[in-house]
């Protein structure tokens, strides 16, 4: 009975941290992750941007729709197939967050170069900062989640659902940042292409 509640309070509490905005360019970032393995996971909440206009409120008018992007389908297909009879395994879990992972950081990385490309010098550097904050809270993220909920003296609080929670949100923190940048590109009267789109 302790040991659901304890899990109950760390769900809220990963979710209410998971809810900060964070922003930086990460290149293979989950592989900086000291704790991306076949033993990692954790959960999350959409960002809001600047302009007030969270990723849950697309197509807002003058949007992108990015509701219908090919990563988040290929995912909801595979979660489905992972959910089917028999096919549920925290090992599989754990893989599918991680291919996803991957998949969200190869596009951070190509909107950022995309972005960096048709910024102005002072806005060049302006992005390389927001962009290495970022990188440092969504590894700090992490590390803490780790820390508190793996390797406290009195002992391990979560298991293997604490370690699903912990990947995905560490993917939807990346995916949230994606989604931001972008945002910016399209502002700046540039057409959205998903690299995983074509490359499918």
């Amino acid at each position: 009975m302790l040991k659901r509640i304890l899990l109950v309070l760390a769900v809220v509490a990963v979710s209410f941290f998971a809810g900060y905005q964070v922003s930086t360019y990460v290149s293979n970032s989950h592989s900086n992750h000291p704790d991306i393995d076949s033993d990692s996971g954790e959960a999350s909440e959409p960002d809001i941007s600047e302009s007030g206009t969270s990723e849950s409120n697309f197509p807002a008018e003058g949007y992108p729709d990015f509701t219908l992007n090919p990563i988040d389908k290929g995912y909801e297909i595979d979660k489905d197939v992972l959910g089917g009879p028999g096919n549920y395994s925290t090992l599989a879990a754990v893989q599918l967050e991680d291919k996803y992972i991957q998949l969200w950081d190869k596009e951070l990385n190509a909107i950022y170069k995309k972005l960096l490309a048709v910024l102005e010098k002072e806005e060049q550097d302006l992005l390389r900062e927001a962009q290495t904050g970022w990188l440092q809270m969504h590894q700090k993220e992490s590390e803490f989640f780790h820390r508190v909920f793996y390797e406290r003296s009195s002992g391990q609080l979560l298991g293997s659902l604490g370690r699903v929670e912990r990947l995905t949100a560490y993917k939807e923190r990346i995916r949230q940042r994606t989604l931001e940048l972008m945002v910016h590109y399209f502002r700046l009267g540039y057409e959205i292409e998903f690299e995983y789109e074509l490359a499918s």
